[in-house]
């Protein structure tokens, strides 16, 4: 049995009733890996290791990701007239290219150990590698 026939509702729901959203989630339990850094930390770290911040262990030939935003010209569009001394086109989130800035890299090796649910994947090539870039906005 799949766990969402488990979780097919025996009956419809209506307005004046209600279902224990609760009950449901202690069938869906799944651990977690929890990751920290050293603050103190100085030093290297060795290429292809899980690290937050800093630069990034990048495969040759990679693409820098860029956030798509709106140019001032697609932001303004349909505004009043008057709304538009609000906008200043220097801005910088009317840039339509923005580098991301990198955040962590996960080297899936090092966490395998600690995925008890078994939901990474099986096969991952050695030294498979997670990274995650951000763009920050106002």
């Amino acid at each position: 049995m799949s766990l969402f026939n488990e979780l097919k509702p025996k009956h419809k729901a209506t307005e004046e009733s209600s279902v224990d959203f609760s009950e449901l989630l202690k069938l869906m339990p799944k651990s977690s890996i929890r990751i920290s850094y050293d603050e103190n930390f100085n030093g290297e770290c060795p290429l292809g290791s899980s690290k937050i911040g800093g630069k990034p262990d990048l495969p040759h030939g990679f693409r820098w990701y860029y956030f798509q935003g709106k140019s001032y010209e697609e932001t303004i569009a349909g505004l009043p007239p008057d709304i538009h001394k609000y906008y200043n086109r220097d801005d910088i989130r009317y840039n339509t290219a923005l580098p991301l800035s990198f955040l962590a890299q996960i080297n899936l090796e090092e966490v395998n150990e600690y995925d008890k649910d078994r939901l990474l994947p099986p096969n991952y090539p050695r030294g498979w590698m997670k990274s995650v870039f951000y763009h920050r906005s106002r």
